[in-house]
C-alpha cells in the first residue's frame, strides 16, 4: 500500500509542515512510506517540532537518529528551520539520507554525522546558535548513554525532544540516573 501511495503521488509529502518534499521510497528502519507521503508519520513528533521551532526561532535542527531525513529535511526544505545535522550510523540509512537531501536540493544545508557523540558541537556551532538549536533524539534505547551530566552542559542552553525507550535494554540504574540528570 505504501508503495503504491507514494507512486500516486510521485514521492511527494502531500499534506503536514512537509508538503511539498520529496522523498526516495528505500526505508531501513520502518515501512511507514505511506504515512509518510500522506503527511501522518509521527505526527506528534511533527506538531511539537514545529511549535517549538515557531515559538522559540529555533534555526538548527540536530537530529540523532535521523534515519532517512523525514523530519531534517522537511524542515530544511520548508524553510522552518536554516541547517542541521543528521546524526546516523547505519551505512544503508546514510545513503537514503544523502539521496533525500540531495531531491530536496538542501546539500549546503545538511551536515551527515555518522558518529552517535556530541564531539563536533564545538566545531560547528557556537554558545549562541546552540540557544537557538533543536535537539531531537530517536536513537533506540541509546538516548541513555548519549544524555548524561557532562553532555547535558554542552546542550543545556538549547531544545531537547528525546523519543524515550523504556522498553529498550537498559539496567533500571541506568534509567533511574538518565531521570536525574
Amino acid at each position: 500500500i505504501g508503495k503504491k501511495i507514494y507512486n500516486t503521488f510521485s514521492g511527494k509529502i502531500i499534506d503536514g509542515i512537509y508538503k511539498g518534499v520529496k522523498i526516495f521510497p528505500k526505508e531501513h528502519w520502518s515501512n511507514d512510506l505511506g504515512s509518510k507521503i500522506l503527511g501522518l508519520y509521527e505526527k506528534q513528533v511533527q506538531d511539537t517540532v514545529k511549535n517549538l521551532c515557531f515559538k522559540n526561532k529555533i534555526t538548527t535542527l540536530v537530529n540523532f537518529g535521523a534515519a532517512e531525513g523525514y523530519h531534517l529535511t522537511g524542515l530544511i526544505k520548508n524553510k522552518i528551520i536554516n541547517k542541521g545535522f543528521g546524526i546516523e550510523i547505519n551505512k544503508a540509512t546514510i545513503n537514503t539520507l544523502k539521496k533525500n537531501i540531495k531531491l530536496n536540493k538542501i546539500n549546503n544545508k545538511i551536515k551527515i554525522i555518522s558518529q552517535p557523540t556530541l564531539n563536533f558541537i564545538n566545531i560547528y556551532l557556537n554558545k549562541k546558535e546552540l540557544a537557538k538549536t533543536l535537539f531531537l533524539i530517536d536513537i533506540e534505547g541509546d538516548e541513555y548513554n548519549l544524555i548524561n551530566s557532562e553532555n547535558i552542559k554542552l546542550i543545556k542552553k538549547s531544545f531537547l525532544l528525546i523519543e524515550m525507550h523504556p522498553f529498550a535494554n537498559v539496567s533500571k540504574i541506568k534509567k533511574k540516573k538518565f531521570q536525574n540528570i
